[in-house]
């Protein structure tokens, strides 16, 4: 410990930084980390522009199916939009979706 009675912060910050650099260096560091990292966040961002890295395009949320027409334009009519409708329900309805025949038995697994 130093014989020096400990400086305040607001009487002199230069001083009382060098002393807790030097007596307390991990609560220091700390506060010097700490206080980097609002700085960053106004920083960072055009730098990394000016370097030309970009954020990654979003993920899709969702599964490309097969490319339909835009229903919701102001061009389609009611009845177009009701045809198109039975037809979409007709050919799903003529989709088998559950395999004919009995269940296949699995094999492969040790779960006996």
């Amino acid at each position: 410990m130093s014989s020096a009675a400990s400086p305040r912060f607001w009487a002199g910050p230069i001083r009382y930084c060098r002393w807790a650099s030097r007596e307390k260096p991990a609560y220091f560091w700390s506060v010097v980390l700490g206080a980097l990292g609002p700085i960053q966040l106004a920083v960072v961002p055009p730098v990394r522009n000016f370097i030309g890295d970009y954020n990654a395009p979003p993920i899709p949320v969702t599964y490309p199916g097969e490319s339909r027409e835009n229903e919701n334009t102001a061009k389609a009519d009611e009845a177009s939009l009701h045809q198109r409708e039975h037809e979409r329900q007709q050919k799903n309805t003529n989709d088998a979706t559950v395999p004919a025949g009995p269940r296949k038995q699995l094999t492969g697994y040790d779960d006996e």
